[in-house]
């Protein structure tokens, strides 16, 4: 039986000071088997971009702005998992995790702005100066805090050694994030996602290849929020 405790201490010329602690537990159950949990509280301040971004895609017809009233995110976080071994040949690993987040930073849709009126309507509800410099005719994304989010998953992990040259790995991560105020799913982020990989490493040539891939499922780009 391990256990690893730790804190981290932040002092944020903005948003002040926070500790965050965090402990962690591994547990060998056989010479096979091996058991973790772990709990952490987590902070993050925006940064320089989230608070003060001006950016236009030329290409794209969206353009996002920062926003200098943004509050820190604050996290809580557990995860617990097990992991199973066949000497070196083989492992599997599943982990199943939950995080609290309270003002989770994300970019939100205000829309297609189309007017001056309406671009003056912006800056009144979200106390922003009127001179963003925003164009019209694009989609405007602006960087606010979700009051409470929650996301929660399962992961899986693997490899496996064919013969003395060759392993297969990969992974597979399904996450459920929404606002917890009003169980809207966020935006950005993939339900599914994962990597496949295979090493191919022969000692007698001196040589080491490998062949990665990827796949994402669909997710919201931005969900529209009225001014």
């Amino acid at each position: 039986l391990t256990i690893t405790t730790g804190a981290r201490y932040d002092d944020h010329s903005l948003f002040g000071t926070a500790v965050s602690p965090k402990v962690a537990v591994v547990e060998r159950l056989t010479d096979w088997l091996t058991a973790r949990a772990s709990y952490g509280r987590g902070f993050r301040a925006p940064d320089v971009g989230q608070l003060y971004y001006r950016f236009l895609n030329p290409t794209n017809l969206y353009q996002v702005i920062g926003n200098p009233h943004l509050e820190p995110e604050r996290s809580n976080s557990w995860q617990v998992g097990v992991e199973s071994r066949s000497g070196s040949r083989a492992r599997v690993g599943l982990n199943l995790f939950h995080n609290d987040v309270t003002n989770l930073i994300q970019a939100v849709n205000l829309g297609m702005m189309t007017s001056s009126a309406q671009l003056a309507a912006v800056a009144a509800a979200n106390d922003i100066t009127p001179d963003f410099n925003v164009q019209l005719n694009r989609l405007l994304f602006l960087y606010e805090n979700v009051a409470r989010a929650r996301t929660r998953g399962v992961e899986l992990s693997g490899n496996y050694r064919i013969g003395q040259v060759a392993r297969v790995s990969g992974t597979y991560a399904y996450v459920d994030a929404i606002d917890a105020n009003t169980g809207a799913a966020l935006s950005n982020r993939n339900s599914h996602q994962g990597t496949v990989r295979v090493d191919w490493t022969p000692i007698r040539y001196g040589i080491r290849a490998n062949l990665r891939g990827a796949f994402y499922s669909s997710w919201i780009a931005g969900s529209t929020r009225s001014v």
